[in-house]
């Protein structure tokens, strides 16, 4: 009888003990779900994602980078100035989007070779951002399912392991975005990527696939006005001939050397897509220029090399009149920029690869 007693006691502690568990458990996941919330907001990515795959043009070339691809490539002029030079059939599509990362466009990158034979897609231009967001700014995005993709978490995890892997992370706070996620994993049983990002309509006030005239402003200043809009940069008109000095000297300098995580990643992204049919094009543009991307730019093919920075050889791209700010054109910049970019793209003749 007491053994029974003993045993019913222990039983309706097991059950407690539980149930005081899961409770836990539960506002530990309520607290990491609100403390980490990986929001998918932000829909232009999706809504371009969406309006490419639901229409009828034959899209041949992406653009993927930041706002300074954004508002800095005009698809409609690049294409009157490159189709029929280069033997081109289909158009150019401007995918950027405001701060988008190196890991984000190549996340873009992976999903999209994926639907290449519907879509005709053969070339990426893809900008060579070197930074990465600090987490406060970009978790509220939907960019965000990009760090929490099972093969981009994986590929993430084993950079760490790379000789200055951690301490690099740390510092570019890649490290904060996967401690984040693997909390989200782990306790808080959530996996954002669960859907590729093609379910959201389009954004038809946007003329999307045929360039950004209405983004542009003809008559934007060169002082931001409304400084009580922390978004907006006081644009210095000395920048420019800052970024010029800054851009000469890194040009001329020998002594940098590259990262070998670098030049691995993209000597094999470059071979892997090859195999199927795509060329990845690597575009430095100009202004915020660094080591890093120059030096890493020498230990790839010149052919999937489009460097636009050297203020030798672009000296009108450092032109203060054709910003809109620190590091946006305006619109007659986005036109010399995007006349300078099909020039250079019409001098690597380029010889598709075929699968």
């Amino acid at each position: 009888m007491n053994i029974h007693i003993l045993h019913d006691r222990s039983f309706r502690e097991f059950l407690s003990r539980s149930g005081l568990f899961l409770i836990l458990l539960g506002l530990l996941r309520i607290f990491i779900g609100g403390s980490i919330p990986y929001h998918t907001g932000g829909r232009e990515i999706s809504q371009k994602i969406g309006h490419i795959k639901k229409s009828h043009d034959h899209v041949e070339i992406l653009f993927l980078g930041s706002s300074r691809i954004r508002r800095g490539v005009m698809p409609a002029l690049f294409d009157s100035l490159t189709t029929i030079k280069s033997k081109r059939e289909g158009i150019s599509f401007n995918l950027g989007a405001p701060l988008a990362t190196v890991g984000e466009n190549l996340y873009l990158l992976r999903n999209f070779s994926k639907y290449k034979e519907g879509l005709h897609l053969k070339t990426f231009v893809i900008e060579w951002v070197d930074y990465y967001l600090p987490f406060a700014d970009n978790y509220r995005t939907e960019r965000v399912r990009y760090w929490m993709d099972s093969e981009s978490f994986i590929q993430q995890m084993k950079l760490l392991y790379a000789s200055t892997g951690l301490i690099s992370a740390i510092k570019d706070d890649r490290f904060t975005y996967l401690t984040s996620a693997f909390l989200l994993r782990s306790i808080g049983l959530r996996r954002v990527s669960s859907a590729w990002m093609d379910t959201l309509k389009p954004d038809t006030s946007l003329n999307i696939s045929r360039g950004y005239a209405k983004l542009f402003n003809q008559h934007a200043p060169l002082i931001n006005t409304q400084p009580q809009f922390p978004g907006n940069f006081v644009y210095d008109p000395l920048q420019a001939g800052r970024d010029r000095q800054n851009a000469s000297r890194l040009h001329n300098t020998s002594k940098l050397t590259p990262r070998r995580e670098d030049v691995e990643l993209w000597q094999g992204l470059i071979r892997y897509y090859a195999d199927r049919g795509i060329r990845i094009l690597l575009l430095i543009p100009p202004g915020l220029v660094t080591g890093r991307q120059l030096v890493l730019a020498r230990q790839l093919p010149a052919e999937h090399i489009l460097d636009l920075s050297d203020p030798v050889l672009y000296p009108d791209l450092y032109d203060p009149e054709i910003y809109h700010d620190i590091a946006h054109f305006n619109h007659d910049g986005a036109t010399r920029f995007t006349r300078r970019l099909a020039e250079k793209f019409l001098s690597l003749k380029i010889d598709y690869i075929k699968p």
